[in-house]
């Protein structure tokens, strides 16, 4: 008999992705059944995965009511979050899922996680909440009386094609601009593939329980980020270092510790922490399907340039607020924040 899945952020990227590896595969379509929550039932995103023979629900995480009833008679959930107006918000929203799961018996939680930078960090970075709001989420979920597995998704390689995009720099050049060494390490993601880790999870729930999968195909620097991006192009593309006093004197005072602090921290700990590319590389082996590298994404997924002239840092605020938890919120209505 299928075990039902319900998959929260269903129409997003994350949940999308999920949704497609499910059906996709021979022995977990054979194992499980999808229920989609979204709060637009009537959305063309829901039609289409109601075409696929997918159960879809209307939920809302801010209406406990609705989070009851998508996950009635069912036995697992992948919970997406997103950051909308602060952490405690998020944080609640994540209890709410997590707290109706364990009173409607579930099985197993799958969240989707992200590193605590403020323990990371020993305290030294203390504004990065859309982070830590997920990491607190996590350690609730940890106390609870259910299985559990996270999954942590790097940096999106989709940002590069649109608020990351390299910038004109007046010379007939582009760069990328940012207040840290060429050196810093990106841990990144083709987002479409969310479904082949989560899917690792869903063949051997056991084998992951508790565990974090550090969800990235490969750790590249922003200097060769740069070097790929041109290559891929056939532009000139370099990384620029800039001070972080000039980073801080172009964005919005309320904002400048959050997104300063967030390059600052991948700078001196690394995305994921402690040895990030080794987390990388164990969670890479485990993915189910082959991977695909930044080069690849963008033969698939040609650059295109402008000589636009908009301030680099205006397409930064947008990258990190708008895109760091990206989650299609036209699409769901789910917040503007998800992972950078």
């Amino acid at each position: 008999m299928k075990k039902t899945i319900v998959v929260f952020g269903a129409t997003g990227n994350q949940g999308g992705s999920v949704i497609d590896h499910i059906l996709s595969d021979i022995d977990l379509s054979s194992r499980y059944r999808v229920r989609a929550v979204t709060r637009n039932p009537d959305s063309q995103a829901a039609m289409n995965l109601k075409n696929r023979s997918v159960e879809i629900a209307m939920g809302d995480m801010d209406r406990p009511d609705t989070v009851e009833r998508v996950l009635v008679d069912a036995s697992i959930v992948f919970i997406l979050t997103t950051f909308q107006t602060t952490k405690a918000h998020e944080i609640a929203q994540g209890k709410s899922v997590a707290d109706a799961a364990v009173a409607n018996n579930l099985e197993y939680i799958i969240y989707s996680t992200l590193p605590s930078v403020t323990d990371i960090s020993g305290g030294k970075y203390l504004a990065v909440e859309y982070y830590d709001s997920k990491a607190e989420t996590e350690k609730y979920i940890r106390t609870l009386p259910v299985k559990a597995a996270f999954f942590a998704p790097g940096c999106y390689m989709q940002n590069f094609q649109n608020e990351m995009k390299p910038q004109a720099l007046g010379d007939g050049t582009y760069g990328l601009v940012y207040p840290v060494s060429p050196q810093t390490q990106l841990p990144l993601i083709d987002i479409a593939e969310s479904g082949k880790f989560v899917g690792a999870i869903l063949a051997d729930p056991d084998r992951f329980r508790g565990q974090v999968l550090s969800a990235s195909t490969e750790v590249v620097s922003f200097e060769e980020v740069a070097q790929i991006l041109s290559k891929s192009s056939g532009k000139t593309i370099r990384f620029e270092q800039t001070t972080e006093k000039s980073f801080r004197d172009s964005l919005p005072a309320d904002l400048a510790d959050t997104l300063l602090e967030t390059m600052k921290y991948f700078e001196d700990y690394g995305y994921y922490g402690p040895n990030t590319e080794g987390k990388v590389k164990e969670t890479a082996q485990i993915a189910q399907g082959e991977l695909t590298t930044l080069q690849r994404y963008l033969e698939r997924e040609p650059l295109e340039l402008k000589l636009c002239y908009l301030c680099h840092y205006t397409y930064l605020f947008f990258y990190i607020i708008l895109t760091a938890y990206k989650q299609q919120a036209h699409q769901n209505k789910d917040s503007i924040i998800r992972n950078l």
